[in-house]
Parts: structure tokens; sequence; C-alpha cells
């Protein structure tokens, strides 16, 4: 299937956002994705970063299935493995409830929005 066409701006955001998995992100009770819930920009933020700090491997998984029209399916190929990163080009206003599957306390959300500007 062809990919949508989509604005230049969108597919080249002005600056991307970090998501930090934490050290110490394993432990039940403790911070693990920073900030795990966010809202991002199309045009601004919608390249998204997720980066493994913890000494553990992690995911980054959909609650529900998840796609993005140009992008393809959301979610980690697999575990991170500490210093591993992930990233995602959102192009379409979603939101994207998420979770580590090895360790399903962990859970963080992205709100995609159209920018007002």
């Amino acid at each position: 299937m062809a990919k949508p066409s989509v604005a230049e701006h969108i597919l080249n955001p002005e600056d991307e956002f970090v998501i930090e998995i934490v050290p110490g992100a394993v432990i039940e009770g403790n911070e693990n994705y920073v900030p795990n819930k966010v809202s991002v920009l199309l045009g601004f933020t919608n390249k998204v970063v997720w980066q493994n700090n913890d000494d553990t491997a992690h995911t980054v998984t959909p609650d529900h299935r998840q796609s993005d029209g140009y992008s393809g399916e959301f979610g980690s190929p697999g575990v991170m493995k500490p210093g591993d990163t992930y990233e995602f080009l959102f192009t379409e206003e979603q939101e994207v409830p998420y979770h580590c599957q090895p360790h399903p306390w962990m859970t963080g959300k992205i709100i995609v929005e159209k920018s007002r500007f």
C-alpha cells in the first residue's frame, strides 16, 4: 500500500521529543518512562525517541495495535537493551497508550495533536 502524502514540516519536525527509561525503572513503583504522559505537536515535536538508560532491557509496546498511515506499526521491534533507543515519527493525530511487555506496570501515553499556529 502506498504511503499517504504528508507535509514536509511534519516529516521533518523542528525538534524531537525524548522520553527516558530511567535507571531503576524495572522496580515496580519507581518512575519509568519520563515523562510518562506527553503531548507532541505535528511539525514541531512529532519525532519521539525513547532512550533506555536503565540497566535492564525494556520495550515500548502499544496497549492496543496502533499504527500511523505513514510510519506504519507503532512499537519497539523486540527488546531495547540498555543504551538502545527507539524512535517513531507520528504523522497523524492520535492517542497512544503504551507499556513495557516484560514489566507491565511501566506505562506511558503519547497524545499527538495538530499545532494551532
